[in-house]
């Protein structure tokens, strides 16, 4: 009986695989002459057919499934786009829908990048880049936009294109760019082998150094607290960099022999670090914790800025001392490495800062041992 049963069940799959097969057929040829609602219906028709717990349970067809699936979906679009956005001038390199669904932007070849309403209708140009507009994002909240160029800078945008920020420290194309999940920062990734780490003003907060090649894209972590980047080295990245706690106890891994030990720092900085966690205890630490920081806001402030100035000089110096032995033009690359990643550490110390007087001048001197640099470095080619 069982066999009977299991024969009687085949037969039966059979006969509704062509019933299937014929709505689909029937749903194509009305679609063909334009009907429409026939089409509509034979696709409904297969699909209800596919429902039969028979097909979901004892002998499931994925390939039949598909098929159905795709016949609906044809249907219910005809097969035709809905609305087209026309007005750049060259290839759209990338397009994105805003948070709430209301509005798309699109960034093309042409330089520009452009904001629109879902019917089509135009709302915005965004002019600045000088070159292609590789990719477009919009904030969390949907009041600003981002763009990456292949003029070396990231712009932010309003909705109505003004632009509030040029992020603009890449030394090349600029391949991809993201916000943060809290929309209080932005990531960028570039052809210089970096990935930056900026506010929604344009100060440079972080570059992730280790990529041997361009780097194509970025993405943060749902909880903001990190960054993966994927790059041409064949390598994909995960980098610490987001997250109060985190954050401040990354900088205070790095600093904080050097706060206790170093002669050059003031008394009233020694113990910026003190009770601050070490970077592996601090991850476990709940964002419910920061209310209860016992570290001041301008204690913080001014460990990252102090951090950066510090960065600044050590990269200098030893740009300095690989300076006296240079010979061949690897070397001299490497004291350009140097001179590079100083003037990038003093850029980002903020007016604010009580070391910012201090930093622009020391901008203008690398730039000129930088040029040094570069000068050697063609000549012993």
């Amino acid at each position: 009986m069982a066999g009977l049963a299991l024969f009687s069940g085949l037969k039966t799959r059979e006969a509704e695989i062509q019933q299937i097969e014929t709505s689909i057929a029937w749903s194509d040829a009305n679609l063909a002459n334009n009907r429409r609602l026939e089409a509509d219906i034979e696709s409904i028709r297969a699909a209800r057919i596919l429902q039969n717990p028979f097909w979901q349970t004892v002998m499931p067809n994925p390939q039949i499934k598909l098929s159905v699936l795709g016949q609906l979906q044809q249907t219910f679009n005809d097969g035709q786009e809905q609305n087209r956005l026309e007005g750049h001038q060259g290839y759209v390199r990338s397009v994105v829908y805003s948070p709430d669904g209301t509005q798309l932007a699109t960034s093309g070849d042409d330089g520009t990048a452009r904001v629109w309403d879902t019917e089509g209708n135009q709302l915005a140009v965004l002019e600045g880049h000088q070159g292609h507009v590789w990719s477009v994002v919009y904030s969390p909240d949907g009041t600003q936009l981002a763009t990456s160029g292949s003029d070396g800078t990231a712009r932010v945008w309003d909705t109505e294109g003004n632009q509030p920020a040029v992020l603009d420290s890449h030394k090349g194309p600029v391949r991809s760019i993201v916000y943060s999940p809290d929309g209080t920062q932005l990531a960028t990734s570039g052809s210089d082998g970096t990935a930056r780490v900026w506010d929604t003003e344009g100060h440079q907060l972080a570059v992730l150094e280790g990529h041997q090649g361009r780097v194509r894209s970025v993405v943060y972590s749902p909880d903001g607290t990190q960054l993966a980047t994927s790059g041409s080295d064949g390598t994909a990245r995960v980098w610490l960099v987001g997250g109060f706690d985190n954050l401040l106890a990354k900088q205070c891994d790095q600093v904080r022999d050097f706060l206790k030990n170093s002669p050059s720092v003031q008394e009233s900085d020694r113990d910026l670090c003190d009770g601050i966690e070490t970077v592996a205890n601090a991850s476990q630490i709940s964002k419910s914790s920061l209310a209860s920081s016992l570290v001041a806001p301008s204690k913080v402030a001014s460990l990252f800025t102090k951090s950066s100035f510090n960065q600044a000089l050590n990269q200098a110096t030893e740009a300095a001392k690989l300076t006296q032995t240079a010979a061949t033009e690897d070397q001299w690359n490497k004291v350009i490495s140097h001179w590079q990643k100083a003037i990038d550490l003093m850029k980002a110390i903020p007016k604010s800062s009580p070391d910012y007087a201090t930093a622009q001048q020391k901008i203008g001197e690398y730039e000129k041992n930088l040029q040094y640099a570069q000068g050697l470095a063609k000549v012993s080619l």
